[in-house]
């Protein structure tokens, strides 16, 4: 089930269309399947929200070894993807964690800019892919 299939079952517009459709569908099944359909459809939803919601900065993203070359040097540290971040300031942009400490998008870390301490923080959603 993608998300739009699953936005269907609990929209209001087209909820009573929807489970209409899968129980007919369904055969003697009918109202097993469209109850499992929506129970389907809630999770995804639920889990859907739950990913792209704010988190405390207290609970860091995950983080994974980077490691590279530069001039014959080896350097590695730990860190993040880049997340949203939302500051003391209320400010939002583009950040990550490196070796345990905040950064925001112009590199600077995020306790030594006017911004102040990174507060929550929230995962860069992927744009979606367009149908060619």
């Amino acid at each position: 089930m993608t998300l739009e299939e699953a936005l269907r079952f609990i929209d209001p517009e087209t909820d009573m269309d929807a489970l209409a459709e899968a129980e007919y569908y369904g055969g003697f099944n009918g109202k097993e399947q469209a109850a499992q359909k929506l129970k389907e459809a809630s999770r995804m939803v639920v889990d859907f929200i739950r990913r792209v919601s704010w988190h405390d900065a207290k609970t860091p993203p995950p983080v994974h070894d980077e490691s590279w070359e530069n001039a014959g040097e080896k350097h590695c540290c730990i860190m993040s993807e880049l997340v949203w971040v939302c500051c003391e300031s209320r400010n939002t942009m583009k950040g990550w964690i490196e070796n345990g400490k905040w950064y925001i998008e112009d590199g600077r870390p995020a306790a030594d800019t006017p911004y102040g301490a990174v507060k929550f923080w929230a995962p860069l959603l992927e744009p979606p892919e367009v149908a060619k």
